[in-house]
């Protein structure tokens, strides 16, 4: 029996995968100063790229340890979230 309602039909609703210019150049001023590049520890990764991972991980339901490699590592993406 089909469903009465309408909630199946959101299939031709766009996603957001990566985050857009327009979209970026809102949230990047309400995000802290990035560490700079030659600091100890592990290496920088940007915020951009570390937020576009945690979309990823939202929407697609993945565990942060198995996120691809081309958002950063997932206990960074974790932390900065939890952050």
């Amino acid at each position: 029996m089909p469903c009465c309602c309408r909630c199946h039909k959101s299939k031709n609703k766009p996603t957001i995968t990566n985050i857009s210019e327009e979209l970026w150049s809102i949230l990047s001023s309400t995000l802290p100063t990035e560490k700079p590049n030659k600091t100890i520890g592990c290496p920088v990764i940007p915020f951009r790229k570390v937020l576009n991972g945690i979309i990823y991980v939202l929407r697609a339901g993945y565990q942060w340890k198995t996120l691809s490699k081309e958002y950063g590592s997932g206990s960074t993406c974790r932390c900065r979230f939890q952050q």
